[in-house]
């Protein structure tokens, strides 16, 4: 079982920043599915699509360990320039 972190470091990932630094994302670019994914997915079966939500959830849990990884205090570019600045 993957634990969560909410920790100052968790918070100082690129997305957090981005955003913060250019206004609202999701208002500039706002979430859309272009027609020809939409007709894919509503032409699959119940069972179909079931399976494809379990295949991108895995996906997308695999991303998010990824970016814990990435993002841990001994990795995280932040850190890297933190103590690039002390030296």
């Amino acid at each position: 079982m993957t634990r969560w972190s909410t920790s100052s470091t968790a918070s100082q990932n690129l997305f957090s920043r981005t955003v913060s630094a250019r206004g609202d994302f999701f208002e500039r670019f706002p979430p859309a599915v272009p027609d020809t994914e939409k007709s894919i997915i509503l032409g699959m079966t119940p069972d179909a699509r079931e399976a494809q939500l379990v295949q991108d959830t895995a996906a997308v849990m695999r991303l998010l360990e990824t970016t814990l990884v990435l993002n841990s205090e001994e990795t995280c570019p932040a850190a890297e320039l933190k103590k690039l600045q002390a030296k």
